[in-house]
């Protein structure tokens, strides 16, 4: 079968990212005096709309939304810098770029 595109998902998908998402919610958790949370719970709490998540994992009555985004955008970035290609990315994009598809990367705005 011939692909003539593929889309990719940036995120968790291409990058390797959980670990940076993770410890920038840590951090923020930090700056509130509260326990860092482990990967099992994170997972656990994590959806769409991402609000829910926060929900979970913040006293919303406390933080505003808009504040939480920002402090999560601010360390992700920085925790985002470490990050690598996720397990099998590099291979399954060189297959498609030899076989002639054309390969587009999406992700979600980050604000």
């Amino acid at each position: 079968m011939k692909y003539n595109y593929v889309i990719w998902d940036w995120n968790g998908t291409l990058l390797d990212d959980v670990g940076a998402a993770l410890a920038s919610v840590n951090d923020m958790l930090a700056l509130r005096g509260k326990e860092p949370i482990d990967l099992v719970r994170y997972r656990e709490c994590i959806g769409v709309p991402i609000l829910k998540f926060y929900e979970q994992v913040f006293d919303m009555a406390n933080d505003a939304y808009q504040l939480i985004i920002k402090q999560y955008n601010a360390g992700y970035a920085r925790h985002a810098l470490a990050c690598g290609l996720s397990e099998g990315a590099k291979p399954a994009l060189n297959i498609f770029a030899r076989r002639g598809a054309r390969q587009v990367v999406v992700t979600s705005d980050p604000s």
